[in-house]
């Protein structure tokens, strides 16, 4: 994980930086919204949202 930022009160938007099987770099975006659970916070939902 690259970075995390804010997006509203209960979702942040979250920036993968990864190396493929044949040796490429890539960035991706995911939105993830989380809640509360048992004192914790707990992804709800995730979904990618583009290229970074």
């Amino acid at each position: 994980m690259d970075t995390v930022e804010p997006r509203d009160a209960s979702s942040v938007i979250v920036t993968f930086t990864f190396v493929t099987v044949d040796g490429r770099t890539e960035s991706e975006k995911h939105r993830v919204s989380v809640v509360e659970n048992r004192g914790r916070l707990s992804v709800y939902d995730s979904e990618r949202i583009g290229a970074a």
